[in-house]
């Protein structure tokens, strides 16, 4: 509360005809008859962020109007007209907290006039113990949670409502309680209609799912955890005509979820759906490889064939393979980059088969398969390779191929077919039973791959590796807005905190490489897993090598396609929530790979665009080891890395970060021009790495400039907490801003006109990505100031990694900016 101010009657407004509270118990009159809305806000006023840091002097702030409150670096103000535009006048930036707009995974409404329409029969009393959304008043300090939680409050992780809000369990006198709290601003029942996801109806009418007429089988129920045990809800579904498949408790604390695979209608899901316990029900939808039917493209950015020259291969050139300096050939991990692998399975002499598992291609290869001793397990070890569906095949030919078949992997630069980072090793498990039918994840757990990810992930980290490549999603559905479903929280929780301990702070040593899917070229066509926020969701674009264009029965390319064309049936995003979906892109067209048994194939699809984008991951991970001395790079740095590297693709026409491109093609040599000397030449990469734990936490850096010959670009990352309920949006918001030499010119994170940044800092700023770049095209000469602010932290602490990228010196801390905490 430190530095509010309030205007006299202003904190305590109701509208739409509602009494306001007194301070006895119960709902405003007319309340039991209202479809519209429980309360309505206390705040009626719009409030704006006011970024005043370098610009304005906070004692002088009150002369544009009314200070709400102070974070530090920016403040949260109500504003008159002439206040407003004397501010911009002055070049601080000023954007609309829109913090009446509360959005529930596809419904949003305006707090001022309640919750907005729901149908009389899916509503809940106010006043029970149960689920209520609480809404604070604006960015939110962490002492605010704490006080809700004081007064008997308890949060749901993994349910967090962009703009400020919260689920909560708490009894109804404790709902009226947080409700005179003073910086919260609404208090609403968290209904039945809106625990689920949404589909569009034929008639384009959005309902839940469960009321939907998709025909959805099979369904998670989830629980809060201390509220009911699993016998009861077992015997209520029953009841209800639910056949209970499956059970598990939480898989992390991220995600405060019990839950139950159960098989049963629509209708009868939709009976769980009113018990105060369950917080979330969503359809199980099954999975598949994505496939339809260049090595020299992401090292140097030329797509055009292999001549056998060592300068087309400058990343192997320099020693950088994904191996280390002593790579192991045993079950246990040397310097090698391991690589986790989910797909079909894996099974040709240039992944060393003849020499059984372990060897120096494959570390261990588990059959994750129903049926198998054990069943669906990772102890399901093999020493042999064993047959099934191709794809897995190819995938992990394209990381770590040895090119056995084709000469092997000496010299580098020979004209082989090996894979990207040939010197790392896979830890891969089987999935398929029959053909393509990803069993692992469609059969076992009774579908809740979920349960899946999360053994894979324990396993596979717990032995060494930081990286998975996955080249597999959903289908896509034209009524479906199922996007962001447990799958893909799952894969964010466990890239927010690897090892589950929150006493030990957040450990982000991985990264999660997906598909984005081969449904294109429509908008929002990625889904599920590669929807999750804190991936590296990987789309499709054209080697540059073969100059044949893509054809099928609904979709063609036309000439010219190389690697300046996302290939047609790439999927797009934005994804539901508004972020830009694809990350980057991959060459995904007529790439050579392995063919289950013996010989070579072409691989098609996102499904090859993933894996040569791992093996990236794998080469800038080793990278860092061996020229910067890192023991265990973090995964926010080397995606932020990773993503600054991007070429801008040409076709389609969009702005960067683009729902097809991401932040376009991956070339290493825009990180470093030398990757055999730490300093590189004429172009390098500097980054620095910190944590914020509250709101208006800031960190200002200073980026020197030696020459505008090299374009400048940074990217900051940050890997966010799961929001399952809220639909994957952001729960902890961070905003990018770089100023040139002269101390005017500006630029705001995710503000492109094509390829290259637009100036102007007077904003909106980003708040749905977890990504946000600037690339200047032909910087001044001198030193910028680079800024990040933590715009919001609802659940913190927030670590991220911000990476400049040029003919650049060392970033330096300003030293009057230090409200940061350290991040090893």
């Amino acid at each position: 509360m430190a530095g509010r101010k309030m205007t006299a009657g202003w904190p305590w407004v109701f509208i739409g005809g509602l009494m306001m509270w007194a301070m006895g118990l119960g709902v405003p009159a007319g309340q039991e008859a209202s479809e519209k809305g429980d309360l309505v806000a206390k705040y009626r006023s719009p409030t704006y962020r006011v970024d005043y840091l370098g610009k304005v002097p906070a004692g002088e702030l009150d002369q544009y109007g009314v200070v709400v409150e102070d974070y530090g670096s920016f403040a949260m103000m109500e504003l008159t007209t002439e206040g407003w535009q004397m501010l911009m006048q002055q070049g601080v930036a000023v954007e609309d907290l829109e913090r009446h707009r509360l959005e529930v995974h596809g419904w949003a409404f305006d707090t001022r006039q309640g919750d907005g329409f729901v149908p009389r029969a899916w509503r809940d009393p106010w006043g029970r113990s149960g689920l209520y959304i609480v809404q604070f008043y604006g960015p939110v300090r962490p002492e605010w949670r704490k006080a809700v939680e004081a007064l008997g409050g308890r949060f749901i992780e993994g349910a967090y409502f962009r703009n400020y809000g919260y689920l909560v369990w708490m009894a109804g006198m404790v709902a009226e309680e947080v409700w005179r709290l003073p910086y919260v601003n609404w208090v609403g029942v968290y209904h039945p209609w809106y625990k689920g996801p949404i589909v569009a109806e034929s008639d384009k009418r959005p309902v839940p799912a469960f009321v939907g007429d998709q025909a959805y089988e099979v369904w998670r129920v989830m629980m809060v955890p201390w509220a009911v045990d699993a016998g009861t809800v077992a015997q209520r579904l029953a009841a209800a005509g639910q056949e209970v498949l499956g059970t598990y408790d939480p898989l992390h604390y991220g995600v405060a979820a019990a839950v139950m695979v159960v098989r049963g209608r629509p209708s009868e899901v939709a009976t769980a759906v009113r018990w105060p316990e369950v917080w979330w029900v969503e359809p199980v939808v099954p999975l598949r490889p994505l496939s339809h039917v260049a090595r020299e493209l992401h090292q140097r950015g030329v797509g055009d064939g292999c001549a056998g020259t060592i300068s087309e291969v400058p990343v192997w050139a320099a020693g950088i393979t994904g191996a280390g300096p002593a790579p192991s050939c045993t079950a246990t991990k040397g310097t090698e980059q391991l690589i986790g692998i989910i797909d079909t399975t894996y099974n040709n002499p240039d992944l060393e088969c003849a020499l059984g598992i372990p060897n120096c291609t494959i570390m261990k290869y588990a059959d994750y398969r129903t049926g198998q001793t054990p069943s669906c397990s990772m102890s399901a070890l093999q020493s042999a390779c064993l047959p099934g569906h191709n794809h897995g095949t190819a995938s992990a030919g394209i990381i770590v191929s040895n090119g056995l078949q084709d000469g092997g992997e000496t010299p580098v630069q020979a004209c082989r077919r090996k894979g990207h980072a040939f010197g790392a090793r896979l830890w891969a498990v089987k999935c398929d039973q029959r053909n393509e039918d990803l069993n692992c994840l469609n059969e076992c757990h009774d579908g809740a791959y979920e349960k899946t990810l999360t053994d894979f992930f324990k396993v596979t980290y717990g032995d060494g590796s930081r990286l998975s490549n996955h080249s597999w999603g959903s289908l896509a559905k034209t009524k479906e807005k199922i996007e962001y479903d447990a799958g893909a929280a799952t894969v964010d929780t466990w890239a927010y905190d690897n090892d589950n301990d929150p006493a030990n702070g957040v450990q982000q040593k991985y990264v999660w490489f997906f598909g984005a899917g081969n449904e294109g070229p429509g908008a929002g066509t990625v889904r599920q897993p590669a929807v999750a926020k804190n991936d590296v969701t990987v789309a499709a674009v054209y080697n540059g090598l073969n100059g044949e264009c893509w054809s099928d029965e609904r979709r063609s390319d036309i000439p010219p396609c190389d690697e300046t064309k996302i290939v047609v049936y790439s999927s797009r995003g934005p994804t539901l929530d508004g972020r830009h979906g694809p990350d980057a892109a991959g060459a995904s067209q007529w790439i050579w790979s392995l063919e289950d048994g013996t010989c070579y194939t072409l691989f098609n699809g996102t499904s090859a665009g993933t894996p040569n984008l791992t093996a990236m991951g794998a080469l800038i991970r080793d990278w860092l080891i061996r020229r910067y001395g890192m023991t265990d790079p973090n995964g926010p740095l080397v995606k932020a890395l990773l993503l600054n590297s991007g070429d801008y693709i040409l076709s389609p026409t969009e702005n960067l970060p683009g729902t097809a491109q991401g932040w376009g093609r991956p070339n290493l040599m825009n990180l470093c021009d030398d990757w055999s000397n730490p300093n590189c030449r004429s172009r390098r990469s500097k980054w620095y790495e910190g944590q914020f734990t509250a709101t208006g936490q800031s960190v200002t850096l200073k980026v020197p400039v030696n020459s505008s010959m090299q374009d400048l670009r940074c990217m900051l990352v940050w890997m966010d907490p799961p929001n399952l309920a809220g639909g994957g949006a952001l729960v902890n918001d961070l905003n990018l801003k770089l100023t040139a030499p002269d101390g005017t010119t500006c630029y705001l994170g995710n503000n492109f006109s094509g390829a290259w940044s637009v100036s102007g800092c007077a904003g909106p700023a980003d708040n749905k990505n977890v990504d946000e770049g600037i690339r200047v095209q032909t910087p001044a000469v001198g030193t910028w100031t680079l800024q990040v602010t933590a715009a919001n932290i609802g659940q913190g602490p927030q670590p991220f990694a911000v990476v400049c990228s040029g003919d650049i010196g060392n970033i330096g801390q300003v030293a009057e900016t230090s409200r940061i905490s350290s991040y090893p």
